[in-house]
Order: C-alpha cells, then structure tokens, then sequence
C-alpha cells in the first residue's frame, strides 16, 4: 500500500478517499477469496486488507433516521 501511494504521488494521480479505496479492495477481495474457496490459489492474499478510514466520526455523513424516513401520507 504505501508503495502504490508512493508511486501515486510521483504520478501526481488525483487523490481518492480511504473509503472509495476500500470499497474497490472489497470487491476485489471478493474475487480472490472466490478463487481460493474453489482451490484456484492456495491463500487470498487479500485477508485482513483495508486502509484506515481517517475522517473524524463527527465528519462522515449521517444516515437518515427513523424519523426521515417515514412517508407521510
């Protein structure tokens, strides 16, 4: 990881969140965990990996509560 973000600043690529990051981990996760589950590979090498989300908890978007979410008729 902190090898492709070296390179990524050499490249100056646009920055991307940890979450976006982690959500394109996920999936790819999910394809090699498939792999070894039909003994494709001998181990994913995906297990355990995920970047640290570093936005303050008071920062992220809330969900909707109950109470937006009801429709009123």
């Amino acid at each position: 990881m902190e090898e492709a973000a070296r390179i990524s600043r050499e490249l100056d690529l646009p920055r991307r969140k940890p979450e976006s990051i982690n959500s394109d981990i996920t999936n790819l996760a999910a394809l090699v965990n498939y792999a070894e589950n039909e003994e494709l590979i001998p181990k994913s090498p995906a297990r355990g990996l995920i970047l640290p989300i570093t936005t303050r908890k008071k920062d992220r978007r809330n969900p909707f509560s109950v109470e937006q979410l009801v429709c009123r008729i």
